[in-house]
């Protein structure tokens, strides 16, 4: 069967004679990205620091608190989101801010998609706005970079609309399934060191970022959060750059299997 067949496939990545090869391809990508992410993007990450450690007056958007300073930080955020995959991206083009802003479009319904998922995590779980934060994070979690970014690069290579974010998400699936065994590889160790990472910074630090935030010092403790959580972005970088190497290749070698 296919199905089967493509799945073995998927597996030879990590035979020997491939996987030294693949591993310094990735590797080369992950400075690549680097190069231009954090070079163009670096005020980004200092904006989004300062809204997470003032976070200036709370208010409710229908039944969801939030804050002048979550809502500059969670922008700040997309835009990373945003501009990372638009870096690890293979692209004819030179990487200048012209490139990134060509894809407007696609910004504007990835935008909109981040924010609201966003507010419905909130308003469901009725977490509160560091709560909302973690979900925002787990974004850039190595359990999700496979998928995101078949997703994201299926939809980056479309020309932006709806529609096509729709069968984007489609043919995402479609490579996860077509190439399951690589998909849980690559996301088994990364995942790993990600619940560590939430269980450390995420349920021990979260109450006390609360019970502290309103106080004096409490604005160490956010400093603190939004540091590790901006590291934790920047290290997100190598399975991502991985994932768009393996959609590159998948994609030319399957091309018919995701566009008939």
């Amino acid at each position: 069967m296919q199905l089967f067949q493509s799945w073995r496939d998927s597996l030879k990545f990590f035979a020997p004679g491939n996987i030294k090869l693949f591993g310094l391809l990735g590797l080369n990508t992950t400075i690549k990205t680097y190069e231009v992410w954090v070079w163009l993007f670096w005020p980004l990450f200092v904006v989004g620091i300062v809204a997470d450690v003032f976070q200036g007056p709370e208010f409710k958007i229908g039944p969801v608190d939030t804050s002048l300073g979550f809502l500059i930080s969670l922008t700040t955020k997309f835009f990373l989101f945003m501009t990372l995959f638009l870096s690890v991206r293979p692209s004819t083009r030179k990487k200048t801010y012209r490139y990134f802003f060509g894809y407007g479009l696609h910004a504007l319904f990835i935008g909109a998609l981040v924010f609201a998922k966003t507010f419905m995590f909130q308003a469901v779980t009725g977490f509160g706005i560091l709560g909302a934060d973690l979900f925002v994070l787990s974004l850039f979690s190595p359990l999700y970079a496979v998928g995101i970014t078949f997703a994201m690069l299926f939809y980056l290579d479309s020309h932006g609309g709806f529609v096509d974010l729709v069968f984007s998400w489609l043919r995402a699936l479609k490579m996860i399934l077509y190439n399951l065994p690589f998909c849980l590889i690559v996301v088994a160790v990364p995942s790993a060191l990600f619940f560590v990472f939430f269980s450390a910074f995420g349920f021990g630090f979260f109450p006390f970022v609360t019970l502290l935030r309103s106080l004096p010092a409490g604005k160490l403790m956010l400093l603190v959060w939004s540091l590790a959580k901006h590291l934790f972005i920047i290290v997100s970088v190598p399975v991502i750059a991985v994932s768009a190497n393996f959609y590159t290749k998948r994609l030319h070698d399957q091309f018919k299997l995701y566009f008939r």
